[in-house]
């Protein structure tokens, strides 16, 4: 929020209206390429599109995550985050990647 109270200030109105929207969008576009955001994209339209076989078997792989890795998965971020004296945010994020 600083940087757009600065604006008022500084009087540069381009990084307002041309630098930081091409700055999102080239961040955007790399999420799509580099780290498979066409997936979720895909997904996402099959769920809005009620593809009954997409859905029972993303129903069905949610539930099997959850039967089987809830307790693992508690346990670990439980001994990450609470019993830590100092949070390892890389160990946090690992172990979320490896559910996702």
């Amino acid at each position: 929020m600083s940087d757009l109270e600065a604006y008022a200030e500084t009087k540069n109105y381009y990084n307002l209206v041309a630098y930081t929207p091409n700055q999102l969008w080239g961040n955007f576009a790399a999420t799509y390429e580099y780290c498979n955001f066409y997936i979720y994209v895909t997904q996402f339209s099959m769920i809005v599109s009620l593809d009954f076989g997409f859905l029972s078997e993303l129903v069905t792989r949610w539930s099997l995550l959850i039967s089987t890795e809830l307790e693992p998965f508690s346990a670990d971020m439980y001994a990450l985050i609470k019993e830590a004296e100092f949070v390892d945010w890389f160990l946090v994020g690992f172990r979320f990647g490896q559910v996702w």
